[in-house]
């Protein structure tokens, strides 16, 4: 299991918006590249210090994922559903560890059917919102991403199967796990 304990002395994190010393985004190249100098689309280098200023720590929740992302011993670079949400309550690990595998099981549900007929093709390619009328929660994103094992502590998805990362709009970037393992 993740201590999510450590999390607290990233206090960085958690301030929003936050400044960017060197320090800081020397972590947050780590978290999400900064572009090269070159490199206009997406705002370039302003647009992602922009974003890295205002991205907010939050939760993100496996679904599922390719069978090698939950051995260390096997770990690949390979696919995973990620259910996310801009929600505040996110950031919170103990909301998201009631919230996120209650709701993740209802989409194997015919509540969702839309989602459940994605989720059992293992062909599929999963980009759907969720509205906070449809969970009666809050909106929630389910998507399918190829996660690098890296990225995950001690190289595998851990059994809560909760990664914390930081929120930029829609998007979210894992924490590298030097950062709270």
């Amino acid at each position: 299991m993740v201590d999510y304990s450590k999390l607290n002395a990233l206090g960085w994190l958690q301030q929003v918006p936050r400044v960017l010393t060197p320090e800081v985004e020397k972590i947050c190249d780590e978290i999400s590249g900064k572009p090269a100098f070159f490199v206009f689309w997406g705002g370039g280098q302003k647009g992602w210090v922009k974003k890295m200023e205002n991205a907010r720590l939050s939760f993100v929740y496996v679904v599922q994922a390719n069978s090698c992302l939950y051995d260390a011993e096997e770990a690949q670079f390979a696919p995973a559903v990620i259910l996310s949400t801009t929600d505040p309550r996110a950031s919170d690990p103990a909301w998201v560890q009631q919230v996120f595998p209650e709701l993740a099981e209802r989409l194997h549900t015919p509540e969702f059917a839309h989602a459940q007929a994605l989720l059992d093709d293992p062909d599929s390619t999963i980009d759907i919102v969720l509205t906070a009328h449809e969970t009666r929660i809050a909106q929630f994103h389910v998507k399918s991403q190829f996660i690098d094992p890296d990225l995950l502590p001690d190289r595998h998805i851990p059994g809560n199967r909760v990664l914390p990362a930081l929120m930029h709009g829609e998007e979210w970037s894992l924490l590298p796990p030097k950062l709270y393992a």
